[in-house]
């Protein structure tokens, strides 16, 4: 029986045994997991780019050519005859004079929506985002006494002429152009413009804003009839006081010019030396100066300024000139301070505006201002803007 049991017992320990057997004693099955091959990353350069010059035109810088002083020329359209005469637009056209520098407008700001009646529209002139006001002064035949203002104009971008498209009126109203008038810039002589004192121009405004008349057709008539030009008659003082006798005539457009600038001249011609211990202004290189020479029997030379030299805090003591080295800063004057005082005023008018103001047609004005070395502005030139851009590296894969 032990035998039997055994053998029984034999098989059902054999039995189990087999059942008890640990799972790691098991033998490993085979498993079908997908198989990844880990690759390194592609290769590649990077190329720095070498920086380039970006030039752009986001704006006409109209700031830097306009300046207090310079005529604005509405030209006209040919219609009306004279009737036209004093009006923009009208007959021969009208001018008037600039007293400060021009405010840019954009498009979508706050001030724009208020001149928006102004603006012109895109099938008159497509793309304008932005006008100017300039604040000008006349005499018009549909205003008394003197007339100012701001213009309201802009720069059409395909032809890059100054177009009218308004005013804004002294109570604030906006007037607007039927069509834009087609204008022209006239700039200062350079002797002139390079230092203007607008001290003295503050002045001639007060005073035409008190003795200007108004408008006057007969003025007008007698233009078109009687020469304009100055001539000398039995002395300068004479035919000085002779011009000033044109100021207080009733006027027609180009008398406000005209007279404007006679006033200024006058006074600019007034100081004859700067008072003792200062110079007679800071003059930079490249500009032409009068030299007092002492050694030429005292006369004024022209020169040109090539340099200068200062003290220890900085303060200009002399000029180096083409034609002498260290010339004292006390004997360095503009060319327009070194005429003699009695003469220089007239001297001045016969250089930059010899016109009597009461009997000057557009037409004589213009041809005066070409003849005397004033710039006509007849297309606004694209001045374009600078910045140096560094482009994005570049990847290149092999």
């Amino acid at each position: 029986p032990r035998a039997a049991s055994g053998e029984g017992g034999s098989c059902d320990g054999a039995v189990d045994a087999e059942a008890k057997v640990s799972p790691k004693e098991q033998p490993p099955q085979q498993q079908y997991a997908p198989t990844v091959v880990q690759s390194a990353p592609p290769q590649h350069m990077v190329v720095q780019m070498p920086p380039r010059l970006h030039n752009y035109l986001s704006s006409d810088p109209l700031e830097l050519m306009v300046a207090p002083g310079d005529v604005l020329v509405v030209r006209g359209n040919g219609g009306g005859g004279l009737a036209a005469i004093g009006q923009a637009g009208g007959f021969m056209g009208h001018v008037l004079i600039v007293l400060g520098a021009p405010t840019r407008v954009q498009r979508g700001t706050p001030v724009a929506h208020e001149l928006e009646e102004a603006w012109p529209s895109p099938t008159v002139a497509p793309g304008v985002s932005e006008i100017w006001r300039l604040r000008t002064v006349e005499s018009t035949r549909r205003e008394t006494g003197l007339y100012e203002s701001e213009t309201l104009f802009f720069v059409d971008r395909p032809t890059r002429r100054i177009l009218v498209c308004g005013e804004v009126a002294p109570d604030g109203d906006v007037i607007v152009c039927e069509a834009p008038e087609l204008a022209e810039l006239w700039q200062s002589p350079e002797e002139l413009r390079s230092e203007l004192r607008v001290d003295l121009m503050s002045q001639v405004m007060a005073e035409m804003r008190v003795s200007q008349s108004n408008w006057s057709y007969a003025t007008g008539l007698k233009a078109v009839f009687k020469a304009a030009s100055v001539k000398l008659g039995n002395g300068k003082t004479s035919s000085l006081q002779e011009i000033a006798e044109c100021w207080s005539r009733p006027p027609i457009c180009t008398s406000v010019v005209i007279g404007f600038w006679q006033r200024y001249l006058t006074k600019l011609a007034l100081p004859l030396v700067p008072p003792p211990g200062c110079t007679a202004g800071i003059f930079l290189e490249g500009e032409r100066v009068a030299f007092w020479s002492a050694a030429h029997g005292g006369l004024w030379l022209d020169a040109l300024v090539i340099g200068c030299n200062a003290d220890a805090v900085g303060r200009v003591v002399s000029y180096n000139l083409d034609c002498v080295v260290g010339a004292p800063a006390g004997v360095v004057r503009r060319p327009v301070l070194t005429r003699h005082e009695t003469t220089r005023a007239l001297d001045l008018i016969l250089q930059y505006m010899p016109l009597k103001a009461d009997r000057a047609l557009p037409g004589d004005l213009l041809k005066t201002l070409k003849e005397c070395e004033w710039v006509p502005i007849t297309e606004v030139p694209r001045v374009f803007r600078s910045a140096v851009v560094q482009p994005p590296p570049l990847f290149v894969f092999p």
